[in-house]
């Protein structure tokens, strides 16, 4: 699972759109899915997004 920007500009203006995004494997290859759209984000968000995501990363790792 991770982060994916989207940069878009609107109205001679730059804006970067956030994406939760994981990988799949599927039979035509590895592809990403779009968990959920976040929206733009500031950096403390970003920021709390980020841990999230690594939690949810080393919960999912085998313990072996």
């Amino acid at each position: 699972m991770f982060l994916r920007t989207h940069a878009r500009s609107k109205d001679g203006k730059n804006h970067a759109y956030w994406s939760l995004v994981e990988t799949v494997r599927t039979a035509d290859g590895p592809r990403q899915k779009t968990l959920c759209c976040l929206g733009e984000l500031n950096s403390s968000a970003q920021a709390r997004w980020l841990r999230t995501v690594e939690v949810f990363n080393d919960q999912a790792k085998p313990s072996n």
